[in-house]
């Protein structure tokens, strides 16, 4: 069975290495990456730290998914300065 798999953050580390095995197992799978270019599935850009990015992705993931993701692996994350008191953010 074939499933659909999301991927955040697959440019690089974890993400990567989940895309390279999920790919491999010929699911069909949407990575997001900052810079999608390099890879050779349905890759759509993803910046994590902009909304608007955000919302480009789901429209662009809307309009190509047949009926449902199966499964997201949401591996992107968003940095911090680690000066910033998070309580008083």
């Amino acid at each position: 069975m074939t499933l659909t798999y999301v991927i955040t953050g697959a440019s690089r580390g974890l993400g990567l290495k989940f895309f390279r095995q999920v790919s491999s197992q010929r699911h069909n799978v949407y990575a997001l990456a900052r810079n999608p270019d390099r890879k050779n599935v349905f890759a759509v850009k993803l910046d994590a730290n902009s909304e608007q990015s955000i919302k480009e992705a789901v429209d662009e993931i809307n309009k190509n998914v047949p009926e449902v993701i199966d499964i997201l692996i949401n591996n992107a994350g968003i940095g911090c300065d680690a000066s910033v008191n998070v309580e008083n953010a």
